[in-house]
């Protein structure tokens, strides 16, 4: 739903006659990767160019979060990071027990919070936060009937069975039914339509709002000055290198490995962005598996991996929904190799995207350089684009919602 202009000056006029400069949180875990961070960053990027303005603020547990690019007038606080191992949390950098981390963080975060008062928060896909953390912010801010609360939710979470299992166990429905006034669900309902997947209750339902994919392309507005010297810096030329990504790189080893392995159609180089979180052993034995190939290098971290997308001939990756957000968005030849454990969430999108015939997909169980080999040097024609095909008009939505959410919220403070 498309906000009214004079609906949407009218909340600002309010908020500037109050002295009220409209404050956004965005609350993003990194337990497993830098997904839920960048996510933000780009919902984010969203919303600073609405015409509200707001003030963000970023919640987030990983130290990568300065390297990336902030919109004007956002700032972060890092929280002390967690990770799960085993399915175990535990403490990624402090030599303390998980238990005194996890009271730190919600110190902090209810500190922060109580003190920041925003007229927004936005919560990525986990509704309680990290080992419950943020049920008693969410409680704080509810009594001063200031804060409007919004879940932003991935189309596709799981197996549609793990989730009934998982959010019947947890009360998942009741808790945001309880505590949260919209959900976005950052997709297109053609896909994946949350509601009928994981039997979402009616009332659960009316809150729902799908914002479509977002289509990155307008983000990266690089001159092509710009490009030459950042692909020099790194000995590429424009479509003449295939991209390896794994993400935060916590469980992309083998696929990173196995790129490192693979043969170069000729004329053309490697590149491997490891991610900050590989673990050092497997990050050695991939700069050993480098060093027999010549025309593959390897990149620990890169902060703007949607600009080698973009100019990739390929691209070979897990199956992350930001990665996968950024090859739709450029239309690059890809094949995804998802994750399948813990969670079945990168498999069943990338096989669905596969059956729109917007990327390949190989399975990990069939992973190997000799496979790799060949899809490399099986060039076909690019997809068509996505946005032929699915909504992608996430990031023009997302500003849209948030008027139309913060504009009841300021209507009723002001009256």
């Amino acid at each position: 739903m498309i906000y009214q202009d004079t609906f949407k000056l009218q909340t600002r006029e309010a908020a500037i006659q109050q002295n009220l400069p409209l404050r956004v949180a965005l609350y993003s875990s990194g337990v497993v990767g830098l997904g839920h961070m960048r996510r933000s960053l780009l919902v984010a990027q969203a919303l600073s160019h609405s015409p509200l303005h707001p003030a963000l603020l970023m919640l987030a547990d990983a130290r990568q979060a300065g390297a990336f690019h902030m919109p004007k007038g956002m700032d972060c606080v890092t929280l002390p990071a967690l990770m799960k191992t085993d399915g175990q949390f535990q403490s990624r950098y402090l030599s303390l027990p998980v238990h005194n981390v996890s009271s730190l963080r919600g110190a902090m975060l209810l500190s922060i919070l109580e003190e920041y008062r925003p007229h927004l928060l936005l919560v990525d896909n986990v509704p309680r936060g990290v080992m419950g953390e943020l049920a008693p912010v969410l409680r704080m801010l509810q009594r001063s009937d200031k804060t409007r609360i919004a879940l932003g939710m991935r189309d596709v979470l799981d197996d549609p069975e793990a989730v009934k299992s998982e959010w019947e166990h947890l009360h998942n429905q009741d808790f945001i039914l309880q505590n949260y006034d919209e959900v976005w669900v950052y997709g297109d309902p053609a896909v994946n339509d949350v509601v009928q997947e994981y039997g979402f209750q009616k009332a659960l339902a009316q809150r729902i709002r799908y914002t479509g994919y977002l289509d990155q392309s307008e983000r990266i507005q690089s001159s092509p000055r710009e490009i030459q010297e950042v692909l020099e810096s790194l000995e590429l030329t424009p479509h003449k290198y295939a991209l390896c990504l794994v993400g935060g790189g916590q469980d992309g080893a083998r696929l990173a490995r196995t790129f490192a392995l693979t043969d170069m159609p000729t004329g053309m180089k490697g590149l491997i962005i490891a991610g900050p979180f590989m673990p050092e052993s497997e990050k050695i034995a991939l700069h050993h598996a480098v060093m027999g190939n010549r025309n593959v290098k390897v990149l620990e971290f890169f902060p703007e991996p949607a600009l080698l997308i973009k100019y990739a001939a390929s691209v070979v990756s897990m199956g992350g929904y930001n990665t996968t957000m950024e090859i739709l968005s450029f239309g690059a030849r890809a094949l995804l190799v998802p994750r399948v454990k813990p969670r079945s969430e990168q498999l069943i999108r990338a096989e669905r995207l596969q059956k729109l015939g917007l990327i390949d997909v190989m399975h990990p169980d069939r992973l190997d350089s000799c496979a790799l080999e060949r899809w490399l040097n099986n060039t076909g024609s690019r997809p068509v684009p996505a946005s032929s095909i699915l909504d992608m008009q996430g990031m023009k939505r997302i500003p849209a919602y948030m008027s139309t959410l913060l504009a009841r919220q300021i209507s009723c403070h002001i009256a």
